[in-house]
């Protein structure tokens, strides 16, 4: 090795670990039903049952919660059963087919309640199919995350591959910030009308890319886990919170998502409220543009990232990363003016690039993690561990969603006065819009910058488990050939 290199710089990936770009971009397309699952309930949620049909949003804001708060104790479950699962088509994609299946179904249903149904009845309907719709979502995204790990054990290829994916992932947001802005359309009698049509393109679009990504990428990690023993849900669960790398990366997961989203649907109500005076076809056409602009930012921000990761490792950039999402969060204070909408778009510039990095090194660091704890406790378990952080993280979310419903009561905001609220309630709206996040955001930094794995120790990592793999062989070959 040149010593005079970067650290991150002096190992190269070996041809088995290398994965085809064509299975690196199928791999990103099953990353964007993931996105758009992953936000569209949140997009159409408070536009129709509040906006639409004048649901109290404290309401809206405790079923998200409650969906999330579900959904992430059903992650362990689903990791660990997709781990011990064996079936001729592999651990992982049956799990995710019947997911993405089950899922755009309960979307769609949520919004089929019947013309007339009071507000009562209206918000148990959305609830009884929110509480389908998150369980749904975890077996199609907890078994994807171990398909990813799984498709190489090579430190700065994990990186490749998820720099491909996050070049398409973002297309479900994309899709996902558009939901409000298409049941607005003409074509539609009204809103209502609007999500329903959009719901049943939703259950067609996820279930197909479903069936696409699990026809098209084969599972490496079958025949590697065919000896390992079944291991018990407690056992495993309890030797994964134990591990303190996988623990830092879902505090800084859980702190970022209280950052995004206690605050997220305040960026809708400033838009329509304070830069847009109360018109909402507009406001939800710009609100939109800058959701795209803030995708197109994270596309654009993927390639970079990799490059930087390669050269200064995958700790320094997240933390690079981070520092620019903050500079985008505090812009919003300037940028959300009735003066010059356009400016909307740059701190969603300045967040798309940012979060582009940290979901990128975010997936490739929880790879290494799974190195980590293979070597430790002798297990593949990559679903388990995906699943954990996912756990960490929704707790996070479902905080962070009920939060969302009570900040926005908390304002003053009164549906009835539309365009002309009271001006501290504007005022509110842009505080804690702007300023709300910074604090989990530096608590994030703070996780990050504790996180000890490098490119010297995850591939002498990787050294290790492949002798104990070379001499566990050794040993069985010699009880084969001179049995007792």
């Amino acid at each position: 090795m040149n010593a005079n290199r970067p650290a991150s710089l002096q190992y190269k990936t070996a041809e088995c670990d290398k994965v085809p770009n064509k299975i690196k971009v199928i791999y990103g397309i099953g990353g964007v039903s993931e996105n758009l699952m992953a936000n569209a309930v949140h997009q159409l949620a408070n536009p129709i049952f509040n906006i639409m049909l004048g649901i109290n949003p404290a309401f809206i804001g405790a079923v998200l919660a409650a969906g999330r708060l579900i959904d992430a104790f059903v992650d362990p479950i689903v990791g660990n059963f997709s781990d011990n699962f064996r079936s001729r088509f592999g651990r992982r994609r049956p799990l995710m087919m019947l997911g993405a299946v089950v899922a755009g179904l309960a979307f769609w249903l949520m919004f089929m309640f019947p013309r007339g149904l009071g507000g009562t009845a209206c918000l148990v309907w959305f609830s009884a199919f929110s509480l389908i719709y998150f369980p749904a979502f975890a077996l199609y995204s907890i078994p994807k995350g171990a398909l990813g790990i799984e498709l190489t054990r090579d430190y700065h290829e994990r990186t490749r591959l998820q720099g491909v994916a996050a070049l398409l992932v973002p297309v479900g947001g994309i899709a996902a910030v558009w939901l409000f802005a298409i049941t607005k359309l003409d074509i539609f009698p009204d809103s209502i009308a609007g999500a329903r049509w959009t719901g049943f393109a939703f259950f067609v679009l996820v279930s197909l890319i479903a069936l696409y990504v699990v026809h098209s990428i084969k599972e490496t990690g079958a025949v590697t886990v065919a000896r390992q023993r079944k291991i018990a849900f407690r056992e495993s669960l309890a030797l994964t919170v134990k591990c303190r790398p996988l623990l830092l990366l879902g505090g800084a997961t859980c702190f970022i998502l209280l950052a995004f989203f206690t605050v997220y649907s305040l960026g809708l109500y400033v838009n329509i409220y304070h830069v847009h005076g109360g018109n909402e076809k507009t406001a939800a056409i710009l609100h939109g543009a800058i959701s795209t602009a803030y995708q197109i930012a994270s596309i654009a921000g993927a390639p970079l990232i990799s490059l930087l990761a390669l050269r200064f490792g995958k700790k320094n950039t997240l933390i690079g990363s981070l520092f620019l999402v903050l500079a985008g969060t505090l812009s919003k204070w300037a940028c959300f003016t009735p003066s010059a909408p356009w400016l909307m778009f740059v701190p969603m510039i300045l967040m798309g690039a940012g979060m582009s990095g940290f979901w990128v090194l975010l997936s490739a660091m929880v790879a290494d993690v799974c190195d980590y704890d293979e070597l430790k406790n002798g297990y593949r378990r990559e679903a388990m561990i995906g699943a954990v952080l996912s756990w960490v993280s929704k707790m996070g979310g479902s905080v962070a969603y009920f939060i969302s419903g009570l900040v926005l009561v908390v304002t003053g905001f009164n549906k009835d006065l539309g365009g002309a609220q009271a001006p501290e309630t504007i005022l509110w709206m842009r505080i804690l819009f702007s300023f709300f996040p910074v604090m989990f955001i530096c608590l994030a930094i703070g996780c990050v910058l504790r996180f000890p794995i490098t490119a010297e120790t995850a591939y002498a990592t990787r050294k290790a488990i492949a002798e104990r793999e070379a001499a566990r062989q050794d040993g069985d070959d010699r009880v084969q050939k001179n049995p007792e």
